[in-house]
């Protein structure tokens, strides 16, 4: 099996309530080029980064975001819902079917964020790279953690994002749902043949928190932690380490609570872990 999402599920099992509260969550709706009740970086007339695809896993039609190109730049996509959508509970997860072709200096983001009214309650995301591209509908489970219960609110993001832009680059998105019930089976990339990454603790985090580490092989070592929007909010270390066990320090004082994935890289492999922060 890959490990190439921040979260993936296999021998999955999760009960999803009849009533799904994602606005057209099939993109099954469009209106002047957009889905109904969601928005888009689309500047109809300039550029149409997300449109209408009749390559779909289920209906008749699915959302396509690609790189395009714009004022002789590479313009990156993004579908986000139009407003915040109401939920009547504290959903565990999201789930979603998507293709997707992206280059090694990309990744496509993915995040659900869940309110008491105006207030984030709690969050969930992936982050899909290069490794995870398929030409065949791959389902996918987030879970969503929460700080704090009762939502009532919620919204859904997808973009693609990274250093370097790519025209034609593109990640196809259908069948998005909200569902009850806790993931079984959940497989945290965590680990790669030559490092691994272990849970940050405590976790949520309000000051400082800590991530076990290992490297299988003396090498350069960098840590960085990952807004779910794909911004770098800190650099947590890069140093020349030996083969052994360490542990790295994250501040967390100064982050927004919230959801955050931490990227280890060292000798060409990366690995990951999730921080959530109080």
């Amino acid at each position: 099996m890959k490990k190439n999402l921040l979260f993936l599920f296999s021998a999955m099992s999760i009960s999803v309530l009849a009533q799904n509260p994602i606005p057209n969550p099939g993109f099954e709706s469009w209106s002047s080029g957009n889905p109904v009740n969601w928005s888009t970086s689309n500047l109809p007339g300039l550029f149409m980064p997300v449109t209408q695809s009749g390559d779909f896993h289920s209906g008749a039609f699915a959302a396509r975001l690609e790189v395009v190109s714009g004022f002789s730049i590479a313009i990156p996509p993004s579908m986000y819902s139009a407003s915040d959508f109401t939920v009547n509970q504290d959903y565990q997860s999201f789930s979603f079917y998507y293709k997707c072709n992206i280059s090694a200096t990309e990744h496509v983001n993915v995040q659900a964020t869940v309110k008491i009214g105006s207030s984030t309650a709690g969050g969930g995301g992936a982050v899909i790279t290069s490794a995870s591209n398929t030409n065949v509908y791959t389902h996918t489970i987030i879970p969503i953690t929460y700080l704090n219960q009762g939502a009532n609110k919620a919204n859904l993001s997808f973009a693609i994002a990274g250093n370097t832009m790519n025209i034609g680059s593109y990640a196809i998105i259908d069948d998005v749902v909200l569902g009850s019930g806790t993931p079984a089976g959940i497989e945290e990339l965590a680990s790669s043949p030559d490092l691994s990454l272990g849970q940050a603790y405590p976790n949520p985090a309000t000051d400082m928190c800590f991530i076990p580490f290992s490297l299988e092989k003396q090498g350069q070592a960098k840590i960085v932690l990952y807004a779910m929007d794909g911004k770098i909010v800190q650099d947590v270390l890069n140093e020349n380490l030996n083969a052994g066990r360490y542990k790295a320090e994250i501040n967390a004082s100064g982050l927004s609570a919230g959801l955050y994935i931490c990227k280890l890289s060292s000798n060409g492999s990366d690995c990951y872990t999730k921080v959530l922060v109080k």
